[in-house]
């Protein structure tokens, strides 16, 4: 098989506008793959005899990853992947989705408060929702093999003592389902080691601009031995994040305090030779009070609201994967149950956006913001649990030949109740203050077959092709209640002095295939290009409100298809790893939210109602750069230029034509430099600085429509960090968010003048040791 030296990697995205500009890249990174000699051969093998043992050493650490199930050095691999690692992130303060999504460009984070919503390349999860029903997350979410995406909120995870983290771009279809249509997160954390006991630990302390409590983390991993051949792991951590946010109408300072504790348990170990076990435990808890939103016009940092918000997250996870050498193959049986308890309660101001809904069919007006009275919530608890099988067989033998093949198996359970609600007590009356509530369940079932095979061919070439086989079974069951100025109306409709026609039930079900062909050319052990088509689909779903009104019940699957060009080369010994893609994403038959007429009870309306609109298409440019110019330094830089849009509308025209794909900046771009003065020690320890910066662009939260039109404007962060770094220890003191900028994350999509604000600036001072 064809090994380059080393490298992170980047995928492409471009904007129509900067077509010229790209392809002029494109063509000069084929001249100089085209003319090796020139560079890479004139530059290294002429001056080989003058270089120093020093300068041969310094070159760009080699990147390996399990993206494919198998070790591979991600240079070689046919595809987008950017790589985190992991003990770099621990270093520079990450610690969630908030902190590392903008530092991958062409990855965007929108969040609401009461759920988060992650896109690759300008796909992402537009009718998704923390209550029943909505579409799944079109990006797959990945802790070591087992999936924890799905219907609802994606799990935010605390990533202490955490190896790396494999960003994988554009479908994944074919290795890991229908849950990675537009792209996938692998999360990969340390094993137990039975090698040597060992332990770390770290304490971090800081202050965020105008909060009047600290932040403080505390994080501790120890691996002990247990003999020769097994070992168990031990993490915990607790991190506190102090409020930013004044909410005067409700008499508060800083109430947005968030909390979140982590505890692991990892055995690992061997029961012979040739079978090995790895389980794992996980409980991560996490609260949020009151959300870090704002109305801009109403001062800094200010929310005029007086409801009170929360959220709360209670996830566990069970995990077991046996290692089973067969000498020509290893198989591999991966085990995992979990289980994600959430209730949230967050300001909803339904009453305008209902007012306008039931104007809208009579005369067709258009608002762009409807705000609602004060004291108007929705309460969510979900219980989701899920468990999941895969068995695979992939090859280990040395051969023009490598393969993969398996079957997965799901099930999970969605267990929901939504009110939304106009008074604060417990127990609204059936007639009194109130609009709806929704209780049921959703169940989903999946099952799969997949296989994947990559040929060694002549002339330097690679072709890999797979495909994967998937029916997947999801089914709404519960009732719906009318409350307040709907119950006469439900009563009157059906017959039922509860107010509702009774308990429903709606299935789908989805049988798809998604192919995967790639063909890489190896021009020599430091360029490769390559061409990739995939394929993604995501299954189809219900609608909640179904249960008690006449909306259409189901919605049908979505599909994307996606055609990349790229380059992955290495130049200056493996001192400059530049890489570069194009890619064009075809997404057809989208699942968005829009609006049908239906009746409650006798009486016509328009409701919100996830519906199949058409299409959408998103195409760009990534490039990356990472250069180790001399000893100690470290550059690197990521660029994404992107465009996308709704082409083909829904038949209402809530969505038009034309409309923006939301999460998709025009231009979003992190860079980074990073000295170690390695010739300097004070106290045994070596002085460190870095220096880094993400630009993200203006994008949308959902599609601009006649009903909303959600904008959010860009933000640029910067941070600087320094300190010393030694064998046993580390001491560090930075700064985030150097400028002070106020990054909107999240809009609402009714009062489009409340906006999500990320921190503003904050310094933190940590200290680490290892032993």
């Amino acid at each position: 098989m064809h090994c380059l030296k080393t490298g992170y990697l980047t995928s492409g995205k471009i904007s129509q506008k900067a077509g010229r500009w790209a392809s002029r890249l494109l063509s000069l990174t084929l001249i100089s793959l085209a003319f090796p000699a020139a560079t890479q051969e004139a530059g290294s093998v002429e001056a080989a005899n003058t270089h120093s043992s020093a300068t041969e050493q310094r070159v760009l650490e080699e990147v390996l990853v399990t993206a494919n199930h198998r070790v591979q050095n991600v240079q070689n691999i046919a595809s987008g992947i950017r790589v985190l690692d992991g003990e770099a992130l621990e270093k520079s303060g990450v610690s969630g989705m908030d902190d590392y999504i903008f530092k991958v460009p062409g990855l965007d984070l929108i969040d609401s408060g009461m759920e988060k919503k992650i896109a690759i390349r300008g796909i992402g999860n537009v009718a998704g929702g923390i209550s029943a029903g909505g579409s799944a997350s079109p990006i797959g979410l990945y802790l070591n093999d087992t999936p924890i995406q799905g219907n609802g909120v994606l799990p935010d995870l605390t990533l202490y003592d955490l190896e790396r983290i494999e960003v994988l771009k554009g479908p994944q279809g074919t290795l890991y389902g229908e849950g990675a249509q537009g792209g996938a997160i692998k999360m990969l954390l340390a094993k137990a080691d039975p090698a040597e006991f060992t332990i770390k630990g770290e304490a971090t302390s800081g202050r965020t601009k105008f909060a009047d409590e600290p932040n403080r983390s505390q994080a501790l991993a120890a691996n002990i031995p247990l003999g020769d051949s097994w070992a168990v792991r031990l993490v915990g951590s607790r991190r506190v994040n102090a409020g930013y946010i004044d909410f005067p109408n409700r008499g508060t300072m800083d109430e947005n305090k968030a909390e979140n504790t982590m505890s692991r348990l990892h055995l690992d170990g061997s029961i012979r030779s040739d079978l090995q076990l790895s389980a794992m435990l996980l409980h991560q808890q996490q609260s949020l009070d009151q959300f870090p939103q704002v109305q801009k016009e109403d001062g800094d940092l200010r929310n005029r609201n007086g409801e009170p918000q929360f959220s709360e997250m209670d996830f566990k996870l069970a995990a077991l994967t046996l290692d089973l050498d067969l000498s020509f193959a290893q198989l591999t049986s991966s085990t995992s149950a979990f289980s994600n308890d959430r209730q949230a309660l967050g300001r909803a101001p339904f009453i305008g956006a209902l007012t306008f809904i039931f104007l809208n069919p009579i005369f067709g007006s258009n608002v762009e913001e409807t705000p609602g009275p004060g004291n108007e919530w929705t309460e969510t608890d979900n219980l989701q649990y899920s468990i999941a099988q895969e068995i695979r067989l992939v090859s280990i033998q040395e051969s023009w030949i490598d393969w993969v093949g398996g079957v997965f198996y799901r099930k999970r359970k969605n267990e929901f109740n939504y009110i939304a609600d106009n008074d604060m007590s417990d127990e609204p009356p059936p007639i009194g203050p109130g609009i709806y509530e929704f209780k049921g369940y959703e169940a989903f079932k999946q099952i799969a077959g997949f296989g994947e095979v990559t040929l060694d061919l002549p002339w330097d070439l690679e072709l890999n092709a797979g495909v994967r086989i998937f029916r997947e079974t999801a089914e709404l069951v519960g009732q719906g209640w009318g409350r307040g100025p709907l119950y006469p109306l439900l009563v009157l409709g059906s017959g039922s002095t509860e107010g509702t026609p009774g308990e429903r039930s709606f299935d789908i079900t989805t049988t798809e295939v998604t192919p995967k062909v790639s063909l890489s050319w190896f021009i020599d052990d430091f360029r490769m290009l390559y061409l990739l088509a995939a394929e993604g689909v995501r299954s189809g779903g219900t609608n909640p409100n179904a249960l008690a009104t006449t909306v259409t019940p189901l919605f049908e699957p979505d599909t994307l298809r996606t055609y990349e060009l790229g380059a992955k080369t290495q130049w200056l010994d493996g001192r400059l790893t530049a890489n570069l893609a194009l890619f064009y994403n075809d997404w057809t038959d989208l699942q968005v939210f829009t609006t049908q007429v239906a009746s409650i009870g006798p009486v016509p309306t328009a409701m919100a109602v996830v519906l199949n609109v058409g299409r959408a298409v998103s195409r760009g440019a990534e490039l990356e750069f990472e250069a180790l110019p001399y000893e100690g330094l470290t550059i690197g830089l990521q660029l994404s230029m992107l465009d996308g849009e709704i082409v083909e509308g829904d038949s209402s025209g809530v969505v038009a034509d034309g409309a923006a794909l939301p999460q998709t900046p025009k231009l979003s771009y992190a860079a980074s430099l990073r000295y170690d003065a390695l010739h300097w020690s004070i106290f045994g320890a070596t002085p460190f600085v870095s220096i880094d910066t993400q630009r993200t662009g203006d994008r949308v939260y959902s599609p601009p429509s006649t009903i909303a039109s959600p904008e959010m404007e860009g933000f640029q962060l910067y941070g600087v960090m320094a300190g010393f770094t030694h064998e046993s220890w580390d001491l560090s003191f930075g700064v985030r968010n150097l400028t002070d900028e106020r990054p909107e994350l999240g809009a609402n999509l009714v009062e489009m003048a409340t906006k999500t604000i990320g921190p503003p600036r904050t310094w933190t001072a940590r200290i680490a040791f290892r032993y």
